[in-house]
C-alpha cells in the first residue's frame, strides 16, 4: 500500500510539469480547512462554522444591500472592514463590480479573494420591499436528499441498535435576498428508527422561519434559532473562534439572531426571537424558548446528572435519554451604538423542569451548574477607531461569581494586525449558553494572556503568530489541582493566484496528572504543517500536505501524515476531488486530523491513529444549475490492527468504507 501512495504521489506531481497558470480563486474549503487543522477540534462548533459559510456561500449577500448585521455574518471579516465597505458605499455609491474592493485598503489580498466567495452584485432582484409577487418571482428555493451508506456492520448493526444503518436527511430552503427565509430540516443518525418508535419518521426536526431588515424589524425568528450578545460571556450558542481565527477577525463579535438550520440536536433555542431599531444606534433584542434536551437521569431519583448533546437516540439506554428534560428560557439585550462608541447590556434566565445534580465525588465537577434556576447578566462595551480599537465584557451569575474579557487590537494599516486580549472566568462562575474565547473550552475556571500578530511582511508572504499563557485555578479533568499551561504558533504563508505554501509549528504545554496522579507533569504538544497548493491549467488544483506530530509526558509518542489530493473544477458542470493519505502514529495522543471534501453542509474532519492509508473521491455534476449530483466515497485500511472501533461501534475488520450521496434540487 505505502508503494501505490507514492506512485500515486509522483503521478500527480509529474501532471503539472506542463501546466500554465491561470488566475483561478481558492475555494472558501481551503481556507477553513487551514483554520480548522489548528484549532482545538471541537466538531460541533466547526460544523455549525463550516454550515453557516455553506449557506453563505449557497445565498451570497448583496454588497450594495448589505447592512453591518448582514456583513458580521462572514465571520473573517474585522471591524474595520466592515466599516471601510460601508463607507465605500456610502461615499461612491453602489458597486458596479466586485473588482472595486481593491480600492478598500483594509481588504488585503487573502480577505478579498476570500470574500467573493460570500457577496454579489444583485441587479435585478428589487429588494426595497417584499410583497407576493417578488417572493414568487425572485424566492429561491432549494431540496437537498443526503444519505449515506456504510459498506460493513457495526456490533450494534447485528444486535444493540433499535433502527437500521442508513444515515439520511432532507432539507428544504427558501430565501428571498436574504431578508426572508424558511426551511425545515430532517435527519436520522445510522441506528436510529426511522418511523416505529419516531412517528412522525426522522428522529429529529429543526424548522425555522426568519426576517431580516424589514423597516426597524432588523431581525425577527421564529422555531429554532440561535443568538449571540457582546463577546459571549452570557449568551452565544453560534460557533466560536479559536486562537488562529480570532487573530484573523481580529476577535470581532456581533450581536445576531439567525436561523438554526442545521442537522445538529443540541445548542439552540426554540421559541421565538426579535431585535427592533428603536431609534438610531439603540436596537432591543428578546427571545423566549421552551425546548426539550436529553439528559441523563439519575438512578433512584428525578435528577439529572448532565445533558446529553451527542443527539444519537439508538438504544434503548440513548432512546431513554430522549427529550427527558424540558428548559424554558427567556432573555434580552440592549445594543448602543454611537459614532465609535458601543455599549450592551446582556440577560437570560433559565429553568429546567428536572434538577441538574452533576456527580461531584470527581473534584473537578465541584462547581459545575446545579440546580434547576440559571441567571446570568453581562454588559459588553467597545470603541472602534481607524487604527485601534478595544472590546469587552463582564459577565455575573446567580452566584455573584464574575467573568470578564477584554481585548485591544491595534492595525495601522491592512498588512499588520496586532491583538491583545485577557480573561478571567471565576472557577464559580458558569452559563448554560455562554461560548467565548478560551483554552479549556468552557467559559469557567481559567485567567490567561492572549498576544498574537500578523503581518504581510512581502509581496505575496505572510507571518503570523500567537502566544497564550494561561491558569486554571481549580481543578480540570485528569488534573487535580490548580495548573499553568502555555500555547504559541508561528505560521509563514506564500499565497498568489497560482501558489499557496504554508509551513506551520505549534507547540502546546499543559500540566497534567502523572498516571500515579500524585503529580503533576507538563504534557507536551509539537504540531508540524507543510502544505503546497498548485492552482493549474485546465483547470486543475494539486495539493501536497505533510503533517507531523510529537507528544512528551510520562512516555513519548510521535505520528506523521501525508497527503495528496487533486482537484479538478470546470466552474460549470463538474468538480471531483481524489485524495490519498497515509498515516503512522503511535498513540491516540498523537492523532493528527485532516480535512476532507464531502457533500454540501456535510463535515467530514477525521482523525487518524495507528498506521494505515485513507483514499477519498469526491464527485459532483450540476445539471443547467437547478440539479446537483454530488457523491463521495471514502475509504480507511489500517495495517496495525484486526478490528476498528469498541463497544456497539466496533467493526469486526481492518478497513471500513463509506458512500455519501446527495441531491440538491435549487429552483
Amino acid at each position: 500500500m505505502k508503494r501505490y501512495f507514492i506512485l500515486f504521489t509522483l503521478f500527480v506531481w509529474f501532471s503539472a510539469i506542463s501546466a500554465q497558470d491561470v488566475d483561478t480563486l481558492r475555494t472558501w474549503q481551503e481556507d477553513f480547512d487551514a483554520f480548522s487543522e489548528v484549532e482545538d477540534f471541537d466538531s460541533e462548533n466547526w460544523q455549525d462554522l463550516f454550515e453557516t459559510l455553506d449557506q453563505l456561500h449557497q445565498n451570497p449577500i448583496d454588497i450594495n444591500e448589505a447592512t453591518m448585521e448582514d456583513l458580521q455574518q462572514i465571520p473573517f471579516l474585522t471591524d474595520k472592514q466592515i466599516e471601510d465597505i460601508q463607507f465605500y458605499i456610502y461615499r461612491y455609491g453602489k458597486m458596479k463590480s466586485l473588482n472595486e474592493l481593491i480600492m478598500i485598503e483594509s481588504l488585503g489580498y487573502e480577505a478579498r479573494h476570500l470574500l467573493l466567495n460570500f457577496v454579489t452584485i444583485n441587479e435585478k432582484t428589487p429588494v426595497s420591499s417584499i410583497n407576493l409577487e417578488k417572493l414568487l418571482k425572485y424566492g429561491k428555493h432549494e431540496v437537498a436528499f443526503t444519505a449515506r451508506v456504510p459498506l460493513y456492520n457495526r456490533k450494534g448493526d447485528e444486535e444493540g441498535y433499535l433502527g437500521y444503518k442508513l444515515k439520511h436527511s432532507f432539507r428544504y430552503d427558501y430565501n428571498y435576498n436574504n431578508k426572508l427565509r424558511f426551511g425545515l430540516v430532517g435527519s436520522n443518525s445510522s441506528g436510529e428508527p426511522f418511523f416505529g418508535r419516531n412517528s412522525w419518521g426522522y428522529d429529529h426536526y429543526n424548522y425555522y422561519f426568519m426576517l431580516k431588515n424589514i423597516g426597524r424589524l432588523k431581525a425577527f425568528a421564529l422555531g429554532t434559532y440561535k443568538v449571540s450578545f457582546g463577546m459571549g460571556l452570557v449568551v452565544a450558542n453560534g460557533y466560536s473562534f479559536g486562537k488562529m481565527a480570532s487573530l484573523t477577525s481580529l476577535g470581532r463579535t456581533s450581536n445576531n439572531i439567525r436561523p438554526h438550520a442545521s442537522q445538529s440536536e443540541s445548542n439552540y433555542f426554540n421559541g421565538v426571537a426579535a431585535t427592533v431599531e428603536v431609534v438610531k444606534g439603540l436596537k432591543l433584542s428578546a427571545f423566549l424558548s421552551n425546548r426539550n434536551l436529553d439528559a441523563t437521569v439519575k438512578k433512584h431519583s428525578s435528577d439529572i446528572s448532565a445533558f446529553v448533546t451527542s443527539g444519537y437516540h439508538r438504544t434503548e439506554t440513548e432512546w431513554d435519554k430522549k427529550g427527558n428534560t424540558n428548559e424554558k428560557t427567556i432573555g434580552g439585550n440592549i445594543a448602543y451604538k454611537y459614532k465609535h462608541f458601543s455599549l450592551g447590556l446582556t440577560a437570560i434566565y433559565s429553568h429546567l423542569d428536572r434538577k441538574l445534580s452533576p456527580d461531584t465525588v470527581a473534584i473537578y465537577r465541584k462547581y459545575y451548574p446545579q440546580g434547576t434556576d440559571f441567571f446570568n447578566i453581562g454588559a459588553n462595551y467597545g470603541a472602534n477607531f481607524s487604527k485601534w480599537s478595544f472590546a469587552g465584557e463582564v459577565a455575573m451569575n446567580r452566584d455573584n461569581a464574575v467573568a470578564t474579557i477584554n481585548r485591544l487590537t491595534y492595525s495601522p494599516s491592512y498588512k499588520l494586525k496586532v491583538m491583545a486580549l485577557q480573561r478571567f472566568y471565576s472557577y464559580k462562575y458558569n452559563s448554560l449558553y455562554a461560548n467565548s474565547f478560551s483554552e479549556g473550552g468552557s467559559i469557567q475556571n481559567e485567567s490567561g494572556v492572549y498576544l498574537g500578530a500578523e503581518w504581510m511582511a512581502a509581496d505575496h508572504w505572510t507571518l503570523l503568530a500567537y502566544t497564550d499563557w494561561f491558569y486554571f485555578p481549580w481543578a480540570k479533568y485528569q488534573i487535580s489541582e490548580s495548573s499553568y499551561g502555555c500555547d504559541n504558533l508561528v505560521q509563514a504563508t506564500y499565497s498568489t493566484n497560482s501558489l499557496r505554501f504554508i509551513g506551520r509549528y505549534r507547540m502546546k504545554i499543559r500540566e497534567k496528572d502523572l498516571k500515579q496522579a500524585d503529580a503533576l507533569a507538563n504534557n507536551t504538544q509539537h504540531k508540524l504543517k507543510l502544505s503546497l497548493d498548485y492552482l493549474l491549467g485546465n483547470p486543475l488544483t494539486l495539493k501536497t500536505q505533510i503533517d507531523g506530530s510529537l507528544v512528551t509526558f510520562d512516555e513519548q509518542e510521535q505520528g506523521y501524515m501525508i497527503t495528496q489530493s487533486m482537484n479538478y473544477n470546470n466552474m460549470k458542470h463538474l468538480k471531483l476531488n481524489l485524495s490519498a493519505g497515509y498515516f503512522n502514529a503511535s498513540d491516540y495522543d498523537a492523532r493528527l486530523y485532516a480535512y476532507e471534501k464531502n457533500v454540501n453542509y456535510m463535515f467530514a474532519f477525521p482523525s487518524y491513529y495507528g498506521e494505515g492509508m485513507h483514499l477519498s473521491l469526491y464527485i459532483q455534476y450540476y445539471i443547467k444549475d437547478k440539479l446537483q449530483l454530488s457523491a463521495r466515497a471514502a475509504h480507511t485500511k489500517y495495517f496495525d490492527r484486526s478490528t476498528i472501533g469498541s463497544s456497539y461501534q466496533l467493526i469486526d475488520k481492518s478497513y471500513q468504507t463509506d458512500l455519501d450521496f446527495q441531491v440538491i434540487w435549487k429552483f
